[in-house]
């Protein structure tokens, strides 16, 4: 498999390209691995080839270069240490019927807890209807796998002690379950290592491989959310955040939370910087705390009124919402200054959340009526690029989730 970069210039006859190549040959397995001595991750071609106008009407037709957009917009957003097997894993789940771009959204309704799958397009391309799904019962219930685009859902059984997450194709395909001794309280997955992190009601942390077997264990109180962040776990718990080694789960600090906060809903992790947001009852922010990873307050983030906090990778910062009412969205850049702030005006409930693969930010409007929109928003012009009507939601809480 070749993969090349193409970058066009103003369409001639003959149009000059410059390409770099991600090469792999046919001894590719499940897990992307190639040996040793095979042909290099990448390879740098200062001047391409001369593409004729057959060749280039060819590649138009069948959407090449928005093929490889994809597959750049992979590597940009995950940044790999191994980008071969990055590529690799990319097209094996490509072929496998997944895709890159789009987002997930799950939420309860009389009928039990539903998934709804859009593309980034704004097609919707899967349904999942009556699970056991309870969105008030964490705040990180979803998660993607990196090897297969596959989609992680936490569905513990109602009255039992046991907890189930299930794994579901992109097509809406029911693939696996992973049940686990304690209800789940929150799911995470390591992009790099495609290693999935399971927090547990009642505490412990179980690091667990992608056939479901368990790697090690972590003792911790009950994990509200988890992040993983280069070779740091993170961990938020109702009165502190852990930092972890990733690879060990030894405890390395910790950043004590303000005993007077409500118990969090938001936590997003950037390169320098993480963020923690706890609730009041009409959406707005009761608390808004900006650290370093030493646990050191950002000295130059002023807190908006949001609760809801979402971290975008590609530009470098996070989003922050109000959740209900009269909803604001903002944008504050990693040195904690405000560069975008739009009025999404009255609505039920809101929902938001960055799509690195292609740039979208996907904002979910539930109006009074119970009926919800998926927004493609626009960030340059402030306002909304598409809306896409998401039937058979009417859900008061819901989660999102970039896949």
């Amino acid at each position: 498999v070749t993969v090349s970069v193409l970058y066009w210039r103003p369409l001639h006859e003959r149009v000059p390209v410059v390409s770099i190549f991600a090469m792999a040959d046919n001894t590719i397995n499940a897990d992307g691995e190639q040996p040793a001595d095979s042909a290099p991750a990448f390879t740098t071609a200062q001047q391409g080839p001369q593409l004729t106008r057959a060749a280039y009407d060819y590649m138009m037709e069948r959407d090449i270069p928005g093929f490889l957009d994809k597959i750049c917009a992979h590597l940009l957003a995950e940044r790999p240490a191994d980008p071969h097997r990055a590529v690799a894993r990319f097209l094996l789940g490509t072929a496998a019927g997944g895709f890159r771009g789009g987002v997930a959204i799950a939420g309860e309704n009389v009928g039990g807890g539903w998934v709804r799958v859009v593309d980034a397009d704004g097609k919707v391309r899967a349904e999942i209807d009556r699970l056991s799904f309870a969105p008030d019962s964490g705040m990180q219930l979803l998660a993607s796998s990196p090897r297969d685009g596959s989609i992680l859902i936490v569905v513990n059984p109602p009255g039992t002690d046991v907890g189930v997450i299930a794994r579901f194709g992109t097509d809406g395909r029911h693939i696996t379950d992973y049940e686990f001794p304690k209800p789940v309280s929150c799911i995470a997955v390591d992009r790099q290592s495609g290693t999935m992190f399971v927090g547990f009601r009642g505490g412990g942390i179980w690091a667990v491989q992608h056939n479901g077997s368990k790697l090690r264990d972590m003792s911790t109180a009950t994990p509200l959310a988890i992040r993983v962040a280069g070779d740091y776990l993170w961990v938020l718990t109702a009165k502190a955040v852990e930092r972890r080694a990733a690879s060990t789960g030894q405890l390395e600090n910790a950043i004590h939370l303000p005993d007077t906060m409500n118990t969090p809903c938001s936590f997003a992790v950037a390169t320098k910087y993480l963020w923690v947001a706890a609730p009041n009852a009409d959406g707005t922010a009761n608390y808004v705390g900006a650290f370093d990873y030493m646990g050191r307050t950002m000295p130059t983030y002023v807190p908006g009124s949001g609760c809801l906090i979402r971290h975008d990778a590609r530009r470098g910062g996070i989003w922050q919402m109000t959740r209900q009412t009269n909803g604001t969205l903002s944008f504050y850049n990693e040195r904690g200054q405000k560069v975008v702030n739009a009025d999404l005006g009255k609505n039920k409930y809101l929902n938001v959340v960055p799509d690195e693969a292609t740039e979208t930010v996907w904002v979910l409007r539930v109006d009074f009526a119970d009926d919800a929109r998926l927004v493609m928003y626009d960030v340059m012009r402030g306002a909304a690029q598409k809306e896409i009507p998401i039937p058979g939601t009417s859900s008061a809480v819901t989660h999102m989730l970039a896949i």
